[in-house]
């Protein structure tokens, strides 16, 4: 049995005495009253018997609230510690669980990501998370890709320091390794790239670049965009843990906003 359900059971049990020896007394007097009716009780006894059965009642539903809000703990169970970590820091869609980095995401995010008030238009928005981007990461080139549901296609929306003028090409799902990534919904990490490799399977020009990443943007599992990114310093599973969790919070907001100025879609 409980601590909470023997608690439970003496605040049952003590609320019948309670009850029980006020209805004795009130018995009491009035038969004392009947025999001698000259004597004098006044009202303010009756007041306090009330009172006192009101203060019975209300003791015995505030403990009960307060009881059902409280966890029940065992009698027989010994409490295991287990280390805690800032919420942010849970990986998303698994709250409860800690995280195996401890980053706090939430201001990583705020750091990235722009007010919504600002009044950035969709282009002007994705542009500035890949600038924040490449501030915090150390990025030196990024191609930011969006889905366009009525094609499937996958566009370019906004470029970050790209050798070529021209507007990176767009890709179906499994087309490439950009495409790869979003049909597999998983971040695809290359290193040590030769000279020649980025311009056979990216957009991001002609430089040796020691590591490229590819982070599908997911919500609700379903690949909405592309971050292609590329630097010279090498990214370690740390980095890649952060990428894929910042790309969930990146899609829940571009989700957000696409749907505010599009509610009919």
């Amino acid at each position: 049995m409980g601590i909470n359900e023997k608690y439970r059971r003496c605040a049952i049990i003590g609320l019948v005495l309670h009850l029980f020896t006020l209805a004795v007394l009130f018995v009491t007097i009035w038969n004392n009253l009947s025999l001698h009716p000259e004597t004098n009780i006044g009202p303010i006894v009756y007041v306090l018997l009330l009172a006192a059965v009101i203060f019975a009642i209300a003791s015995f539903v505030l403990y009960f609230r307060h009881t059902e809000s409280a966890s029940p703990v065992a009698d027989d169970t010994v409490p295991v510690e287990v280390p805690s970590l800032p919420e942010s820091t849970a990986e998303p869609g698994n709250k409860g669980f800690p995280a195996p980095y401890e980053v706090d995401l939430d201001m990583l995010a705020e750091r990235i990501i722009p007010r919504s008030g600002q009044g950035f238009s969709l282009e002007k928005f994705i542009e500035t998370i890949m600038i924040n981007m490449a501030s915090e990461f150390e990025i030196t080139q990024g191609i930011f890709y969006l889905k366009n549901n009525k094609t499937g296609m996958f566009e370019a929306m906004s470029t970050y320091a790209c050798a070529s003028h021209e507007k990176p090409a767009s890709f179906a799902p499994g087309e490439g390794l950009t495409g790869q990534a979003a049909k597999s919904r998983k971040i695809l990490s290359l290193e040590n790239l030769p000279d020649d490799y980025l311009d056979v399977v990216s957009g991001l020009g002609h430089h040796k670049a020691r590591q490229l990443i590819i982070i599908p943007v997911l919500v609700n599992k379903e690949t909405i965009g592309i971050i292609e990114i590329s630097s010279f310093r090498k990214f370690g599973e740390e980095d890649e843990w952060v990428f894929k969790n910042l790309a969930k919070i990146i899609g829940n907001v571009l989700i957000n906003r696409i749907n505010l100025k599009n509610p009919q879609q």
